[in-house]
């Protein structure tokens, strides 16, 4: 499969390339094809339990309201409990663009260390080989 890799403007100066996150155009069979190939790792991954407890995002049926539920949760909790008079330290963490920076060779890796093998690495790979920028 063949995307090519549009930039599209997020915010601010339109000359800083930082500014603007890529958007793969491809073909719909294609994109039916990226949407199949997710569809079937995520309910793999959600009934192996691939992914850790704590992973929040790209998640069926979890989303940003669970997450502040569970911080709202934790912040009464500590506020009323016995632990009340210590600090409370909460740390968010956004990583920009974390997946373009992901060395591929060790995506697949780990990927395989957590039980995905034989066509359905194969197929993953191939949705990676050919983005044209």
């Amino acid at each position: 499969m063949t995307s090519f890799l549009t930039p599209i403007h997020k915010k601010g100066d339109v000359l800083d390339k930082g500014n603007y996150r890529g958007l793969a155009v491809g073909s719909a069979l294609a994109k039916c094809y990226a949407f199949a190939l997710e569809r079937r790792l995520s309910q793999w991954g959600e009934a192996a339990k691939a992914r850790s407890p704590y992973q929040g995002g790209f998640r069926a049926k979890i989303g940003t309201i669970h997450n502040l539920l569970m911080l709202r949760h934790l912040t009464d909790k500590h506020r009323t409990g016995p632990s009340s008079c210590r600090p409370l330290f909460v740390c968010q963490v956004d990583f920009v663009k974390a997946f373009d920076k992901v060395p591929r060779n060790l995506l697949w890796k780990r990927l395989q260390e957590r039980g995905v093998h034989g066509p359905m690495l194969e197929a993953l790979k191939s949705c990676d080989e050919k983005v044209l920028l």
